[in-house]
């Protein structure tokens, strides 16, 4: 008979083994369940390389912020000051350059067209000072004399320029009593501004970290020629990491240069113009002080609507009081058609460009106010260059997240 074949292995039940097999392996469990349970140590030492690089990151960054905090002012004001006049100063020199120096690399064209630009911008910042001395000074063939002693802070010359600042400001104030001016404040300030010596005030700069106004000067346009020279390099690495495609860079660039355009031209320039016509106006009727009328007029015509006005018109009654009626009348009359005659002309100029931003000169004045409290007489600037930005990306972002430019369809429609 043949022997008997072992039973069938049924799932459940134990088939026979040979004893000489080897062994079934162990079981492999999963490694979620054989991992030991992580305590505390175990997370310290993984996170704390990670919490060290951070700290020290973040050191490094404080200490940064600590090293740049005092460039703050001037770094803004040179930015701002840049910004604003690299499209009517910047490039039409760079253009210059580049047709009478084509040989030259394009690196040193920068570098020649940077420095042509911060020297007229200075040029143009000292101005105001050589027009204060020309029209007080005894003598005006002693200006550039003047403007010497003044840049290498002789004290005589110094003290002549704060004595004329001083008494220039008491002269306005006879004109406009409510003018916010103090003579022996503007006295003081010019004297501590530019009485000490240079080598005090570099010691005092190395002493105590405390530059003043004139080393916060130098370093502006030290930073002026740096941000001409760079800051288009700078734009493009900035816009390179938005999530804007190239028509959308070109557009935010035109946007920008268009509201630039129009904040000089229709305020800037505007008020610009309107003190120089009111000031000599002022001077050629009744013999009234040129620089005196012209800063007023310049600062308060800023001002929307009743700016210029206020200006002229308290100059007309003075005059009709002083029983003096011609002139009055000739400066009322004049001062009017100054005013239309230049807002015209701006008009004119302005009108291929971008018509959108017209409350920007309500917005403006209160920026000069703002950055005047907050930053001083740098404020000026940075106060104006605030609102720039802010009405250009405003304009250029919102829609694009759905949200209607109305101004842009008000300056489109017929």
């Amino acid at each position: 008979m043949d022997d008997p074949q072992p039973p069938p292995e049924y799932p459940g039940f134990d088939s026979p083994r040979d004893p000489t097999s080897s062994p079934d392996p162990a079981p492999v469990l999963p490694a979620a369940l054989t991992r030991p349970i992580d305590g505390p140590q175990a997370t310290i030492r993984a996170w704390l390389p990670h919490l060290v690089m951070l700290g020290l990151l973040v050191l490094a960054v404080a200490m940064v912020a600590m090293v740049f905090a005092p460039l703050r002012d001037p770094a803004l004001l040179a930015a701002s000051m840049a910004a604003m006049t690299y499209a009517i100063l910047f490039l039409p020199i760079h253009r210059l350059t580049t047709r009478l120096l084509p040989r030259v690399t394009e690196g040193w064209r920068r570098s020649i067209s940077a420095g042509a630009a911060t020297a007229i911008l200075v040029a143009m910042l000292v101005s105001p000072v050589a027009l204060l001395l020309l029209t007080g000074l005894e003598r005006p063939a002693d200006t550039p004399a003047v403007l010497l002693g003044l840049a290498l802070r002789d004290e005589a010359q110094v003290a002549k320029v704060a004595d004329l600042a001083a008494h220039q400001a008491a002269e306005s104030l006879t004109l406009y009593p409510d003018l916010p001016l103090d003579p022996e404040a503007v006295r003081r300030f010019l004297m501590d501004a530019f009485g000490h010596s240079r080598n005090q005030a570099v010691l005092e700069m190395i002493a105590s970290g405390n530059g003043g106004f004139l080393a916060q000067t130098v370093l502006a346009v030290i930073l002026l020629f740096a941000f001409f020279e760079r800051g288009p390099w700078l734009v493009r690495t900035l816009l390179a990491h938005a999530p804007l495609a190239d028509d959308q860079r070109q557009l935010l660039r035109r946007r920008f240069r268009h509201v630039v355009l129009h904040l000089l031209n229709d305020h800037v320039a505007s008020a610009v113009a309107k003190g120089l016509a009111l000031g000599g106006i002022a001077w050629a009727l009744a013999g009234i002080n040129f620089f005196v009328v012209a800063a007023v007029a310049t600062v308060l015509s800023l001002i929307p609507v009743i700016g210029f006005a206020s200006v002229w018109l308290p100059l007309a009654s003075l005059l009709w009081a002083q029983q003096y009626q011609a002139r009055a009348i000739g400066i009322a009359v004049a001062g009017f058609a100054a005013g239309y005659l230049v807002d015209y002309l701006g008009q004119r100029l302005t009108r291929g460009l971008d018509k959108r931003g017209e409350w920007m000169g309500f917005m403006l004045f209160l920026s000069l106010i703002g950055g005047l409290l907050a930053f001083g007489a740098k404020g000026l600037v940075i106060g104006p260059m605030a609102v720039v930005i802010l009405a250009v990306l405003g304009g250029f972002w919102l829609p694009l997240y759905g949200v209607r430019d109305r101004e842009a369809e008000a300056a489109q429609s017929p």
